[in-house]
């Protein structure tokens, strides 16, 4: 999905030179171009060119001797560990030129002069192929074929292996082939044998376009090399018979493989520096040719081993001239990153550079360069060796270079219901458009295509153009637009080289439901124009009303023009009016365009911004001033960033304002953010106020939208930070003299705080979709994958949540609209399984207030279940991510936690109440849940809801409703329950239900019904361990009772039991105080021992052994892996293992001291529970006998000196020493980073609170004064 954008040009004109060659010093950063020119006695005059130097320089000058035909330079490079030139020439001549004096030295001479010449990669090695084309390949004599021969020499030009250049045989690596498969092992029937049998002859031809010349093509790694060369004729009138071979050889000159035969194969030829492709043309539609249509051409590709592998069509119906073909292929080459293959072609009308690109399997023409119309003919093409995406090319009185980047033409991340999600695609003169809104559909499929119409010929003319900007003929523009741009509604500028600009309505609907009629996207064409005197190289388009004007209405433009002339680069701008319609062509209103002149050339417009801003080649940025017309500094990266955005700040939002509204008094224009992405993968953000943040340095493409801004990593991952956290950052303003180093020290110690999410290597961000809560990757292949991030789903969840809460202060009409959509905040949590808690914890206050609209727009009772059945399970605080209160700085951004058990009582409650207010047959399920829900729960007023419905005459509900609830609840415990609530007719009802065997417990409820009714509870509460309730129904069941009363209070012990709990814990309490004392004493006096000090940066390390051998640059063919590959990663096995290992607090590791705490965290609690056990105990003891009230007493005393300990050892355990005030210095903030590091146990582990502290009773006084 993404496009060659060009952001870099420069051209040098060499005034009556005839440029044939370039050399590239990559050390120095310096172009080296080659002009010949004939002197008097017919010898050709060279001369070496600094094409960088202003003006450019000869820096050397040779001759040599002059054949005819083609050019005479027929390789040039820069050889930069000599800092020498080696020209290699047609004559055989190969000299030597200085680069500190300019001498020039001929190394030596082929005799039979020399047709091709390729140096290695690595500079190591030189291939050269004898003879020239007038002597060798047209010669008709067949007693000669191999007298051309292919030479390997050194980088000192010895002879490492010389071969005829039309070598016998396949190669060392010929393959076996045993028949399988093949016409001669099937069966064909008795006639169709011999036919099977029979030899097959395929006439193999050369191309009529063919040069006739060899080609060499080195592999990236230097290993290998190719040679295409046309098979010798065997007579003087079979040239028709010729055809092009391909051969490969490795570093010795030993050869490897022959091509098969490939009818109609062409001269042209480029190894991939990935190396798994070489790149050629083939033709059809002649004598020799391949089955094919006259006007089919293919670029097709080989593997190492000479087999075919795949091909493409060139284009021809947008290339061919007056003639048969009216064009050929002359070169192809490969950039070096391997991803845009340039193809050359040569016109009758000039000639042009395409750039092709493949995804998804599919190759797409991204750019075409033509060449100028003074010249109309190109001399080389070339990349550059390092710089990925630059390309050199000359013409014989120029060297132009232009530098390309990747970029996605996507529709801004506007404000929902606004974002589309567009993205165009250029292919040739075609722009595939797809809105992933509605339709996600993967490349190289698109719910539109655009076609273009060719720019208009003749002189350019523009009412823009500067005074001195001279009138160029674009002669034969190129058919392929080389920008384009959305506008934030609904519109999109295409942008040719020439100047010619085309503004489409698009008029892209936001629903999946199909309009009548109409696709995804019915595009129209409103405007179409000129701007600038050519030199054109980007577009933006604005909504007016983003401009300064007033009275804007829908379908208003401004656009403008980025382009470039010999005196400077400018902006051109027009407004466009009444650019909206429904008919196939609609003709808008246009204003006089203006131009403004730039500060600096090879600029680039930066996108998102409600003006035309422009980066400058430094990472300046500058905005236009509408009033000054001028451009202005507004901020600055620290490097180029190819990729940027303007980020406008919201400010807070007003009083009683909507969620969304963002306005205050006193400030009418918002604060703008500036996000890029430079060449190194680091992502800055930098303000107005001149500061300057990165937020990442392993990015590799980023996106913002909804608020965050997001960015893929080179970890992959995709991560994503809140804009205005990146904006509190920037717009912290520190105070005066200590304050300001203070303020940056803290600034330079926050860390962002990133939600990530890991995604598939080598994923890059197409476009986000805020209204589908919708991310688009593309991954390294070309197909697609969309993922719903969690921190999108909340934002639209939080949008709906507060969706129309102004019309509450607007219109009394609207309140039910006012309570916002939580129906769609529902199914969006439900459907990315977003936890619902979400949905109260946004704003708890408010969604209590609107329960009656909750209910009422969730409606389904299984929806309310869910949701009330969410209540209190693990959740994730939403306020951070929200943005409604500052971050914790320390802790993890997303802190999970439960609702405490208060909050679910009275959410439970509120909703409970409103259902029952609403339908309690219709919603009986819902209520039951809301009772069941509680901690703890409240199954007695389940269960009474039952018996109501029940008294009400509802058999039906009551049924469904019991068959609900022990889905919900286990079986025996409500069957406990209900027992417990002493009604046999519950328990009958919830036992038939739960399908108990009656066996089990009829005979028990019989037994119960022949008892009185309190000793029948008695013996109910006891089967239920209830003793409390167990021993008041006994003393209610009269006093014939009171001796089994006592026996059944001494039976039970439960004072012992108190007392042997006690004295386990007063163990426990001892035993770890004494150790976490032992710890802190260790951690004082020997904390390298105790922390486990190491040097991380040691971590993965491979040291190297005397017998091991330093990586070379040209290993990324081999096998072998490295030592750190070989390495064993954790599993996530392994890493659960080790989880379990830290929170076990193994003795004598540095989790022990946190593991004692936690432990001591559980005993408090334990004894909490002890204390509830005898506030229920000691009341009873006080009434019975004497002993019964000495042992109260003994036991409250336990109780309260073990209290007292514990109490004791807590405030020593969690006591924490006085902070001085720091002195800042150098060493103080060395100590406070080790602090950092070695973090305290116990500002992770909360201290636990007493109950008598929280002031809870359960002492008995007159137990205190008989003690």
């Amino acid at each position: 999905m993404r496009n060659l954008t060009l952001y870099a040009t420069s051209a040098v004109e060499l005034s009556g030179a005839g440029v044939s060659a370039t050399a590239i010093d990559v050390d120095e950063g310096v172009v080296y171009a080659a002009s010949e020119r004939e002197d008097a006695d017919g010898n050709v005059v060279v001369e070496v060119w600094n094409a960088d130097q202003t003006p450019p320089t000869v820096v050397a000058t040779f001759s040599a001797v002059s054949v005819p035909g083609a050019a005479q330079v027929v390789a040039l490079r820069v050889l930069p560990e000599v800092r020498r030139i080696c020209a290699i020439m047609r004559s055989g001549d190969i000299t030597m030129l200085s680069l500190e004096d300019g001498s020039a030295e001929v190394e030596g001479t082929v005799e039979r002069g020399i047709s091709a010449a390729a140096w290695s990669p690595d500079e190591s090695l030189l291939v050269v192929v004898t003879g020239t084309p007038a002597i060798s390949v047209n010669r008709p004599d067949p007693s000669h074929p191999g007298e051309d021969k292919l030479v390997l020499m050194t980088a000192t030009f010895d002879v490492l292996a010389e071969t005829p250049l039309h070598a016998l045989g396949f190669g060392q690596d010929a393959p076996i082939n045993v028949g399988w498969g093949s016409k001669q092992t099937q069966f064909h029937g008795s006639l169709g044998k011999a036919a099977a049998h029979a030899p097959t002859h395929t006439r193999a031809g050369a191309s009529p376009d063919d040069d006739r010349a060899p080609r060499i093509s080195w592999r990236g790694d230097a290993a290998f090399f190719a040679v295409s060369a046309l098979s010798p004729a065997v007579s003087a009138d079979a040239d028709t018979a010729r055809r092009r071979v391909l051969r490969v050889y490795d570093r010795d000159g030993a050869l490897q493989s022959t091509s098969e035969a490939v009818p109609g194969l062409e001269h042209a030829l480029a190894w991939r520096p990935a190396g798994n492709l070489l790149a050629a043309t083939q033709r059809f539609g002649f004598e020799g040719a391949g089955a094919g249509p006259e006007a089919r051409h293919d670029v097709v590709f080989f593997e190492r081993n000479g087999l075919r592998h795949g091909e493409f069509a060139i284009r021809a119906a947008e290339l061919r001239g007056a003639g048969r073909w009216g064009y050929r292929v002359k070169e192809l080459s490969w950039s070096s990153d391997s991803g845009v293959l340039a193809v050359w072609v040569e016109r009758d009308e000039g000639d042009v550079v395409q750039l092709w690109t493949m995804g998804n399997y599919y190759w797409y023409l991204k750019q075409e360069i033509e060449a100028p119309a003074a010249d109309g003919r190109f001399t080389s093409v070339s990349w550059h060796p390092e710089q990925a995406l630059h390309i050199l090319l000359t013409t014989k009185t120029a060297v132009i270079q232009r530098s390309y980047a990747w970029d996605t033409f996507a529709a801004p991340s506007s404000e929902p219901p606004h974002d589309t999600g567009a993205v165009a695609v250029f292919d040739g003169t075609q722009i595939k458009l797809t809105p992933f809104r509605t339709h996600p559909i993967p490349p190289p499929l698109s719910s539109a295509v655009l076609a273009l119409s060719s720019p208009p010929r003749g002189p350019s003319h523009s009412a823009s153009a500067t005074p001195n900007a001279p009138r160029t003929r674009t002669r034969n523009p190129a058919r392929t637009p080389i920008h384009a741009a959305f506008a934030r509604r609904d519109a999109l500028a295409v942008l040719w080289e020439s100047g010619h600009v085309e503004l489409w309505a698009l008029r892209m609907r936001t629903r999946e439901a199909p309009a009548r009629g109409r696709g995804a996207v019915d595009p129209v064409r409103v405007w179409a124009g000129v701007l600038g005197a050519g030199g054109a190289r980007a577009v933006c388009v604005l909504d007016a009303c983003d401009g300064d004007g007033e009275g804007e209405r829908e379908g208003d433009y401004v656009v403008g023009v980025l382009w470039r002339d010999r005196a400077g680069e400018y902006v051109s701008c027009v407004r466009v009016g009444g650019a909206v319609g429904e008919g196939e062509a609609v003709a808008a209103s246009t204003t006089t365009s203006t131009t403004t002149a730039l500060p600096s050339v090879n600029s680039r417009f930066v996108c998102g911004g409600r003006g035309v801003v422009c980066q400058g080649p430094s990472g300046e940025i500058h905005e236009y001033d509408a009033e000054r017309r001028v451009f202005v500094p507004a901020a600055r990266f620290p490097e180029f960033c190819l990729q940027a955005q303007c980020v406008p700040l919201p400010l807070p939002a007003r009083a009683h304002g909507a969620a969304g509204e963002f306005k205050s008094e006193g400030e009418t224009q918002p604060q703008t953010l500036y996000i890029g992405l430079g060449r190194s993968g680091t992502l800055h953000a930098a303000s107005g106020t001149g500061a300057h943040r990165v937020l990442a340095a392993n990015a590799t493409s980023f996106a913002v939208a909804a608020g965050f801004v997001m960015c893929t990593t080179t970890a992959h991952e995709v991560r994503f930070v809140r804009v205005e956290s990146v904006g509190r950052v920037l717009a912290a303003s520190p105070g005066a003299g200590a304050e300001v180093e203070q303020a940056q020290a803290q600034a330079q110690a926050q860390e962002w705080e990133w939600e990530t999410r890991r995604v598939e290597r080598g994923s890059r961000i197409v476009v986000a979709v805020p209204s589908a809560m919708a991310l688009v990757l593309q991954m390294p292949r070309g197909n697609l994958e969309t993922i719903s991030p969690r921190p999108l789903v909340l934002e639209v969840v939080k949008r709906d949540i507060d969706a129309c809460v102004s019309a509450l202060y607007v219109y009394v009409a609207y309140l039910w609209m006012a309570s916002g959509d939580y129906r769609k905040a529902f199914f969006a949590c439900r459907k990315h399984r977003i936890n619902l808690n979400v949905l109260v914890e946004h704003d708890e206050a408010r969604f209590l207030e609107r329960i009656a609209a909750f209910v009422e727009q969730i409606g389904e009772v299984e929806h309310v279940n869910l949701f009330l059945s969410n209540l209190g399970c693990v959740s994730c605080p939403v306020s951070n991510l929200f943005g409604l209160t500052p971050p914790h700085p320390t802790p993890p951004p997303y802190r999970r936690g439960t609702q405490p058990a208060a909050t679910i009582a009275r959410l439970c409650d509120a909703v409970r109440v409103e259902l029952e207010r609403k339908d309690l047959k219709k919603y009986v399920n819902s209520i039951l849940t809301a009772y069941v829900v509680k901690t703890p729960p409240e199954h007695e007023a389940a269960l009474a809801l039952l018996l109501r419905l029940r008294a009400e005459s509802h058999p039906e509900v009551v049924e469904d409703a019991v068959k609900y609830i022990i889905f919900l609840v286990d079986a025996d415990r409500l069957f406990d329950t209900a027992l417990g609530m002493y009604d046999f007719s519950l328990v009958l009802m919830i036992a038939q239900h739960a399908q108990k065997d009656p066996r089990e417990y009829l005979p028990f409820l019989r037994e119960l019904r022949a008892l009185d009714k309190y000793y029948q509870r008695f013996k109910i509460d006891d089967h239920l361990r209830r003793y409390e309730g167990a021993l008041r129904n006994l003393s209610l069941a009269g006093a014939d009772r009171f001796e089994e009363a006592v026996a059944y209070i001494e039976s039970h012990t439960f004072c012992n039991q108190i007392v042997e709990d006690i004295n386990e814990c007063l163990d426990q309490l001892r035993k770890q105080l004494d150790r976490i004392r032992e710890l802190r004493i260790r951690k004082v006096e020997e904390p390298d021992a105790f922390y486990g000090t190491e040097d991380v940066a040691l971590h993965n390390v491979d040291v190297m052994t005397d017998v091991s051998m330093a990586p070379t640059a040209f290993t990324r063919y081999t096998v072998a892996p490295t030592t750190t590959s070989r390495s064993s990663r954790r599993t996530s096995r392994s890493k659960r293992k080790m989880e379990r290992k830290v929170g076990s607090g193994r003795k004598g590791t540095v989790d022990e001291e946190e593991y004692l705490l936690k432990s001591l965290t559980k005993l408090a609690a334990r004894f909490a529970t002890i204390q509830d056990e005898a506030r229920n105990l000691l009341p009873h003891l006080l009434q019975f006998t004497l002993e019964h009230r000495e042992e109260g007493t003994a036991m409250q005393k336990q109780l309260a000196d073990f209290e007292g300990e514990l109490s004791c050892s807590l405030d020593e355990i969690w006591a924490k020493p006085p902070e001085e005030a720091p002195v800042d210095s150098w060493a103080t903030r060395m100590e406070q980073v080790e602090k950092d590091r070695r973090t305290n146990p116990v500002d992770k582990v909360p201290k636990p609170e007493l109950s008598s502290s929280s002031g809870k009773r359960w002492r008995i006084n007159l137990f205190d004064v008989e003690a």
